[in-house]
């Protein structure tokens, strides 16, 4: 007897199976972790195969668990909003659809992608199984977290994209509830523990995949709070789900309703925002950079939101100097959130930079701005000076927190106990960090401008972007740190913190040269292939 499943879902089903990237996907998933895994395999071949088996897992679960929570949201993020932006979205509801079929078909689309992929890269999860260190319950319970944490990430999109009107956005709020119940939560629960230590407010930990994952581990789960810890966990990521998806049919048909009411209030709000000082400045000004200026609410987001990091960090400073016995840990969790403050501040430009040429594209501006006499060269320039200029004051700002955190640490490297090796360490890890967010910067403007440019929707496009510049050197210290788990001096810490660092120069600097000469060269024929 044939399946029979609501319009929706089988429509949605069918566009999944005609899209290439849902056969893409679970090939990639697949073919980077057997990569990864042949090679931790061989430059750890003098280690026990239990041990070795132990790390391999340990590694590729992490890498695992990370696309399912960062890929989920933007696969769901942006898409009832775009249904409500095309007009599509009143055509469903004048039919007899409810409101959850239309969630559910979202959920759907996108769970198939992401479900395959993680399915394609099971069998080569399961390797460890094979060379010992890792038993079958354990591995059955990282299957669960994995599966329950690309639930949980995909919800998230769908409730965000529910009431939210712009792609950027949606994409922009579903990353930032990702990383407050991800990783936010887990920081504030390591923050009271050093501070003063109050069980009761372990449930922080519950929110997050990480801690779930962590448990599920078989050194943890066998201590004698390690299943209610897991259990806990889990329950608690499938629930916030389960919330999120009953919310996002809850608010669909109230945004729909009131979607009418909004562009007026917009088109006021962007009036005065495009308001030019004189016509003398307007002529002056190159048109793509005015238009990337035109709307700096990403930018003035991203100084506000880093602003309160920088805060939460400088407190962390001064709280390592009034409790002595835990400093070390205090400026541990300071260096963290220094490296989330650059993640964040990245992942908002790949955000802004990819959005522009993929509406402009899609709406056909483009186009007219290609046949006016404005060269293509001035067009690509002015809208990588708009970035840099409406990114100005969140680097000015991520530049001094890297600049006081040296400072600091030779200020009072006494209390922290750090020799002048460690302290150059630190300076050589700060110092990288500012180099590499100048060339991440120039590259995110480049290869986004590319990805909006060639992707069919702003989120692959993200991810198209993320995935050429950030995800290698984030793999690249994933394997530096398990090739070289031993990090026990100022040597081992300075071979990886600058291979990290020249890995990342190098691949930003080759994005920029290929992606710029293939804009300034092909843009024209490029354009008319996407349009």
């Amino acid at each position: 007897m044939a399946l029979v499943l609501p319009p929706v879902i089988e429509r949605e089903l069918r566009v999944s199976a005609r899209r290439r990237g849902t056969y893409y996907a679970r090939f990639i998933a697949a073919l980077g972790l057997l990569l990864f895994w042949l090679l931790i395999i061989s430059t750890n071949s003098r280690s026990s195969p239990t041990r070795l088996g132990h790390e391999v897992y340990t590694a590729m679960g992490i890498l695992a668990l990370a696309g399912c929570v960062f890929g989920g949201f933007l696969l769901t993020a942006d898409s009832i909003a775009e249904e409500r932006r095309e007009g599509t979205l009143g055509l469903l509801f004048l039919t007899d659809l409810k409101c959850f079929e239309v969630v559910l078909g979202k959920l759907v689309a996108a769970w198939v992608q992401g479900i395959f992929s993680l399915v394609a890269a099971i069998p080569i999860l399961a390797l460890p199984l094979l060379m010992g260190g890792v038993t079958g319950a354990e591995f059955a319970r990282f299957i669960l977290v994995s599966i329950l944490t690309l639930f949980w990430s995909l919800t998230i999109g769908l409730v965000v994209s529910a009431f939210a009107q712009d792609a950027r956005h949606a994409m922009a709020l579903s990353f930032l509830l990702v990383v407050i119940l991800a990783g936010v939560c887990p920081a504030l629960w390591w923050a009271q523990k050093l501070t003063w230590n109050n069980p009761a407010l372990d449930f922080l930990l519950w929110p997050s995949p990480w801690f779930a994952l962590t448990k599920s581990f078989g050194n943890f789960f066998s201590v004698r709070s390690g299943p209610a810890d897991f259990w806990h966990a889990t329950i608690t990521v499938g629930s916030t789900a389960f919330v999120c998806l009953a919310s996002a049919v809850l608010i669909l048909p109230q945004s729909w309703r009131s979607a009418g009411e909004r562009p007026a209030s917009q088109r006021k709000k962007l009036a005065r925002a495009t308001a030019i000082r004189s016509s003398r400045a307007l002529l002056n000004l190159n048109p793509m950079h005015w238009l990337g200026l035109r709307d700096r609410r990403i930018g003035q987001i991203s100084t506000r939101l880093l602003l309160l990091l920088a805060l939460l960090w400088g407190s962390t400073l001064l709280l390592s100097l009034l409790f002595k016995n835990r400093v070390h840990e205090l400026f541990t969790i300071s260096f963290f959130i220094l490296f989330g403050v650059h993640v964040l501040l990245k992942v908002a430009i790949s955000f802004e930079t990819t959005r522009r040429f993929n509406q402009d594209r899609a709406s056909g501006a483009l186009e007219l701005l290609v046949v006016t006499p404005l060269p293509v060269g001035a067009l690509l320039f002015g809208h990588q000076r708009a970035i840099h200029e409406q990114f100005r004051g969140p680097r000015r700002i991520l530049i001094f927190m890297n600049v006081a955190s040296i400072i600091f640490a030779g200020v009072f490297h006494q209390t922290l106990d750090m020799h002048w090796k460690d302290y150059l360490v630190f300076v050589e890890t700060y110092c990288g960090g500012i180099l590499v967010l100048y060339a991440d910067v120039a590259a995110l403007g480049w290869v986004g401008m590319w990805a909006g440019l060639t992707s069919p929707k702003q989120n692959r496009a993200v991810m198209r972007t993320i995935a050429r510049v950030l995800l290698p050197p984030w793999i690249v210290i994933l394997l530096l740190v398990f090739i070289q788990p031993n990090i026990n001096g100022p040597g081992s810490a300075a071979f990886v913190f600058g291979s990290w660092f020249l890995f990342s120069l190098v691949i930003s600097i080759w994005n920029r040269w290929v992606i710029q000469r293939k804009l300034l060269q092909r843009f024209r024929e490029t354009l008319a292939q996407n349009s």
